[in-house]
This record gives structure tokens, C-alpha cells and sequence, in this order.
């Protein structure tokens, strides 16, 4: 049977670890409106400070208010508006990646995820890097860190795994 390297796990644990630790701590600090033109109540906790309220958006907030565009459809306001809908719905949707990879690292460990997993594992993370460029780099914190890490952590245990050994192909027998 080919079992996953004590490596393997290890790394898979850290990136749960990570991305887990990352929808506790916050990930932003925004003024409203200034991510996908939503309003600041689809998930934030809103924080008075002497000049203006800020949001900080912890990772529980932020994939509800990445998935704003989805569940309460507006029309962009200007090209760049759509663009930041798009990449704000295509990286929280990374999420369910993330889910599935680690889902297959820990509980079927005589698979070996194919390429195309690992590929998925590091466009996710360019992904998410994404916000760090531009005028949003300097509003993230702890949590959005973390959870960018636990990708790079992911895609890593998946090339681990994939230099293993051989595939097992889906709908085989498994060794007993």
C-alpha cells in the first residue's frame, strides 16, 4: 500500500493549521466600499476610530464578502469594478479547492493527485497574491498571510505526494 510520507501529512497538517488560524484572526482593515464596491454590512464587524469607521474583515467576513458579487448581484460600476468582482469571487472560490486537496491528502492517501491538482494548488495562489499589488496590499493582516501561506503549504504537500510513487487510478481496487 502506498501510504504518504510522515512529510506529507506533516505539511498537510501545517496548511490546515494555517488556513484554519486564518478565519480567526483578521485578514483586512478596509473603509467601506473599498473592495468590490459592497457596502460594509455583508460580514464585517465594524470598529470606530477618531477619524472614520474601518472595517476589519476577519477570514470568516471576507469569503462572504468575496462571494457578495454572487449572492447579491449588482452591475459593476466600471470595468475595474468587474475585475475586482471576478478576482474576488475566483479566489474565494479556492476555498473549495483547498477543502478537496487536503481532503484527499488525509483521507485517501493511496491516490496520488494528478498535475492538473497541483497547477490548481499554485494559480490559487497566485490568485490570492493578486491582493497584495495595488492599493489593498497595505490594508492586509495576520489572517490573509496565513491564509496565502497555507496554499503555498498545500501545494507543496501535493508535490510531495506526487513524487511518491505511482498513480493509483480512480475506481481501482485498493491493496489490502
Amino acid at each position: 500500500m502506498n501510504r504518504p510520507s510522515p512529510r506529507v501529512l506533516v505539511t498537510t497538517l501545517i496548511a490546515l493549521a494555517l488556513y484554519t488560524a486564518s478565519w480567526f484572526l483578521p485578514v483586512a482593515e478596509l473603509t467601506p466600499f473599498s473592495i468590490v464596491s459592497r457596502p460594509a454590512s455583508v460580514g464585517a464587524s465594524t470598529v470606530e476610530t477618531s477619524r472614520s469607521a474601518t472595517n476589519v474583515y476577519y477570514g470568516r467576513d471576507a469569503i462572504r464578502t468575496a462571494l457578495a458579487p454572487i449572492l447579491t448581484p449588482s452591475a459593476p460600476q466600471s470595468v475595474g469594478d468587474a475585475i475586482g468582482q471576478l478576482l474576488a469571487v475566483a479566489s474565494a472560490l479556492t476555498h473549495l479547492l483547498f477543502v478537496a486537496a487536503c481532503g484527499l491528502l488525509l483521507l485517501a492517501p493511496d491516490r496520488r493527485p494528478s498535475w492538473l491538482l497541483e497547477a490548481a494548488a499554485w494559480v490559487s495562489i497566485a490568485l490570492g497574491a493578486t491582493w497584495l499589488s495595488g492599493g489593498f496590499a497595505h490594508n492586509v493582516r495576520a489572517g490573509y498571510v496565513l491564509w496565502l501561506l497555507s496554499f503555498v503549504a498545500l501545494a507543496i504537500a501535493i508535490r510531495l505526494r506526487r513524487q511518491q510513487g505511482a498513480p493509483v487510478p480512480l475506481g481501482a481496487p485498493l491493496a489490502a
